[in-house]
């Protein structure tokens, strides 16, 4: 890498609305964040067998943090958890009837 001069580096994020449908975003980020956001696009590339831009990488990434972060998603895993659970064991119970029934 080449020297840089010690320069105050602003973190401001300016955001301009270019349409309904689409934003510009344009922020500084470290090599540290930059490098990362291209490993994951290519991992992600690699697993969708095809070339993944830096948007649909940024749209995957932010999928899968708000499924793992957001509180509503985090109750609704849980709801479908203790639904599966009770079916398995209303399942169980009914296969133990039946083998006893068979007896």
């Amino acid at each position: 890498m080449r020297a840089v001069p010690s320069l105050k580096i602003s973190h401001q994020v300016k955001v301009q609305i270019l349409s309904d449908e689409f934003v510009r975003l344009h922020l500084n980020l470290s090599h540290e964040v930059f490098q990362n956001l291209k490993k994951l696009q290519t991992l992600l590339s690699k697993k969708a067998k095809k070339p993944i831009s830096l948007e649909e990488t940024i749209e995957k990434m932010s999928h899968i943090c708000l499924e793992k972060l957001d509180p509503v998603k985090k109750v609704e895993r849980a709801q479908s958890r203790e639904a599966k659970k009770s079916t398995t064991q209303s399942e169980i119970l009914l296969e133990q009837d039946i083998s006893i029934g068979n007896k």
